[in-house]
């Protein structure tokens, strides 16, 4: 029998890890985490610092938690993990009173002393810091140049601690699914143009396969750094998790070969099972490059199929 194969190879220092909350790691023991990076060749993580879970209350930070996520970091620099911190606001505390618009602006000011700080605490432990922007903002002119404001200011100050840490926003799933003509004329608004054009050291997308198409389109002038940062497996089948890993590592690289300056792939694999797409998804890491081949017994028929023709 005749064997097809194919390697779709990555640029050296491509980043491939998992996602996790960084409450979920301190809540439990941590170290056996950092094994399973390592065991499988992944050499990144990105590590997701709620705000509810920071400042529960206003102007009152968890110290205890901020110094647990430093004491987190430097473990996993020590172990030759790149740590890739993901502040995210859009998870509100309680105290927040988000009903009314007309605080929308104090809102704003809370968000940003949340970045801030956090940013003051995380610097020196990590060399690329996200900060997501909330689905709710990308439809609303004034929440989304308000949103593109504060993370203007966010990056500033960050560039001010260290002109070495890569600073981008991080843009959520659900805006890519948008279909017909609204997310055709959100792409022509000033406020998206405002966004993409802004100063930033890589564009984070947080999207699933399904979504690839439509930020090509939607992104094809922009050629900062791009970095896909996560998938959500949760609501795949089964049987079809293996299909989705290999569809959207090789999907990455079509942007890749289009001239996109992807920066990495962050997949939410679970380290704790032995699976198809766990294999796959380690043998992509180790070798830097997705290797099909018709002879391997957990390749879908749909890709061999592709290999042959």
């Amino acid at each position: 029998m005749r064997t097809y194969s194919a390697s779709y190879n990555f640029p050296p220092g491509f980043l491939w890890g998992t996602s996790k909350t960084a409450r979920s790691l301190l809540d439990k023991e941590n170290y056996f985490y950092l094994y399973q990076l390592n065991d499988n060749a992944i050499n990144s993580a990105a590590i997701i610092l709620n705000w509810a879970d920071y400042e529960p209350l206003k102007n009152n930070y968890e110290e205890s938690l901020i110094e647990s996520t430093r004491n987190l970091l430097s473990r996993f620099h020590s172990s030759n993990i790149e740590p890739f911190v993901i502040l995210d606001s859009g998870e509100i505390p309680q105290w927040q009173n988000l009903e009314r618009t007309n605080k929308y602006e104090i809102f704003l000011d809370a968000k940003y002393n949340f970045l801030i700080h956090l940013a003051e605490s995380i610097v020196p432990y990590t060399n690329i810091i996200g900060i997501k922007f909330p689905y709710k903002s990308f439809f609303s002119g004034k929440l989304l140049n308000s949103e593109t404001e504060t993370f203007q200011n966010a990056r500033k100050y960050i560039q001010s601690l260290s002109s070495q840490v890569k600073t981008g926003p991080i843009i959520p799933t659900e805006v890519f699914r948008e279909k017909g003509e609204r997310f055709s004329l959100f792409q022509k608004r000033a406020d998206f143009n405002a966004l993409i054009n802004s100063e930033m050291d890589f564009l984070g997308i947080d999207a699933d396969t399904s979504a690839i198409d439509t930020i090509t389109k939607a992104f094809h002038k922009n050629r900062c750094a791009l970095l896909i940062w996560s998938d959500n497996l949760s609501s795949v089948s089964p049987e079809m998790k293996n299909d989705e890993v290999i569809n959207k590592v090789y999907n990455i690289w079509r942007c890749y070969q289009q001239g996109w300056k992807i920066t990495g792939y962050f997949s939410e694999i679970n380290l704790d099972s032995e699976s198809p797409e766990k294999a796959a998804f380690t043998n992509i890491c180790r070798n830097n490059s997705l290797e099909l081949s018709t002879e391997n017994e957990y390749l879908p028929e749909k890709w061999i199929r592709f290999l042959k023709d």
